[in-house]
């Protein structure tokens, strides 16, 4: 049993712990968040277990972490004050990924989303609910693609952009910050 914790403590955390109970593999032993007060219940009995600066120090009791963090920025920050942590990548079980497509670190791939053959999701990224990347996509680390988003076959999206809701990325496209 993989015991996980997850960073952040609103509505997306609230989404990934709803994943990680659903994985017979894993197992939630709690939420780390700056604004909510440790031991503070949040929801199902998921507790606050301290703040980020507490991550990494109740090593014996978390095996990995997520971030349940929807801001790019903060993502990125916190993934890199803590690059040593172990950081595991989140699949909807409604969700589809090709055998033949890479998830790096720390990903989430969230309820009805697609990942076609040959797409490449790098650290930290988000995959909202009901996205399709396309074969050959290729996304950069720390971008959140937004519910119902589509990217079209063989585009890029660099670190850090944000897909805004039902956005569409057309086909043989590159999306820079």
């Amino acid at each position: 049993m993989v015991k996980v914790a997850i960073i952040g403590g609103g509505g997306h955390a609230r989404v990934l712990s709803e994943i990680i109970s659903q994985a017979p593999e894993l197992s939630l032993t709690g939420c780390f968040d700056d604004s909510l007060e440790r031991g503070a219940e949040l929801w199902n009995g998921v507790k606050v277990l301290g703040s980020v600066n507490d991550l990494g120090k109740t090593t014996d009791e978390i095996d990995a972490y997520v971030i349940g963090i929807g801001n790019n920025s903060v993502r990125k920050k916190i993934s890199g004050q803590h690059s040593d942590l172990n950081w595991i990548s989140l699949v909807h079980p409604n969700a589809v990924v090709s055998p033949s497509a890479k998830i790096d670190a720390g990903s989430v791939v969230l309820a009805g989303a697609v990942v076609s053959a040959n797409a490449v999701i790098g650290r930290q990224v988000i995959v909202n609910a009901n996205v399709t990347v396309d074969h050959d996509s290729k996304i950069g680390s720390y971008v959140h693609l937004s519910i119902g988003s589509q990217v079209g076959s063989n585009s890029t999206i660099e670190e850090s952009c944000l897909i805004g809701i039902g956005q569409i990325v057309p086909s043989f496209s590159t999306i820079v910050e």
